[in-house]
């Protein structure tokens, strides 16, 4: 295994296996499907799915295209794992969506996971609507941020270029993911955030480009937006002791983890005023 092989069409990304690779999602379908709709098109009236992808990024002209279209253009879905790794990763992303959002198919339902622990309450300008102690399974959980985590790494194109975490978090990550151990609570810890709106609803569908910035201890953390909630990982050298605050909420390896529900307004409403000053929406949003 080598973080750094060179993708071509026959090497697999994760172990450098030679064969037939899958089209690999770097975000999981399950995702994508929940922000689709399905339109009617053609003369006999049947209906496809669509989706709709804004950017403030000139070189992506965005819009309401059926599926398949904007996986390929943003490269958010291409050949990069062999049939073995995707179905590793698969295990990882069925757990997530059953805990999460139930069996129910079509668009995500997010469940009120755990054991509420807090009423809604105020955090300087932003809304907690509830507190949750959520019992996980530790390494599929942690297996699946990591796997996530990777993806978005080595990825390129349009949407998650630009992500990478450096060849050494790459080759940390593919040899947990390789070998199917979780790591340690303190390595790749993160915070998981149910985004609502101000009232308490849930606020699930989109999803948002990834990115790292440094947070107010001037550690490297990765945001990931997607299916309605927040996940923020934080990237430390190996040996390193996470913030105070992200220990007490990340998940633990006695599979205990504390899920925050937040309003996540202001986010969708600075992203509006990004659009807009992009030419990217309609005035009216």
């Amino acid at each position: 295994m080598n973080a750094a092989i060179s993708q071509n069409s026959n090497t697999c990304r994760l172990c450098g296996g030679l064969g037939p690779l899958r089209e690999s999602h770097i975000f999981p379908d399950f995702f994508i499907k929940g922000l689709e709709d399905h339109l009617v098109t053609g003369s006999k009236g049947a209906t496809q799915p669509f989706s709709i992808t804004l950017s403030v990024d000139p070189k992506i002209k965005g819009g309401r295209k059926q599926r398949g279209h904007w996986e390929r253009i943003l490269k958010i879905k291409y050949r990069l794992l062999c049939k073995t790794c995707e179905e590793r990763f698969s295990q990882y992303e069925d757990y997530f969506r059953k805990l999460f959002y139930g069996n129910t198919p079509g668009s995500l339902q997010k469940e009120n996971v755990g054991k509420l622990v807090s009423a809604p309450f105020q955090v300087s300008t932003q809304k907690v609507c509830s507190v949750r102690v959520v019992q996980c399974d530790y390494k599929l959980l942690k297996l699946f941020i990591l796997s996530l985590l990777w993806r978005i790494s080595v990825a390129d194109g349009h949407f998650v270029g630009g992500t990478s975490l450096g060849f050494s978090h790459e080759r940390r990550l593919a040899q947990a993911l390789l070998a199917e151990d979780p790591l340690d609570e303190n390595e790749y810890p993160f915070l998981m955030t149910d985004l609502r709106d101000e009232i308490g609803d849930d606020l699930g569908q989109f999803i948002a480009q990834p990115g790292v910035h440094r947070d107010p201890d001037n550690c490297r953390v990765c945001r990931i937006v997607a299916g309605g909630f927040n996940f923020d990982v934080s990237i430390l050298a190996l040996g390193h002791i996470p913030p105070a605050i992200v220990q007490k909420f990340t998940l633990r390896q006695n599979g205990q983890m504390i899920l925050i529900a937040a309003d996540g307004t202001s986010r969708i409403v600075d992203l509006a005023r990004r659009l807009k000053a992009a030419n990217a929406i309609p005035a009216v949003l």
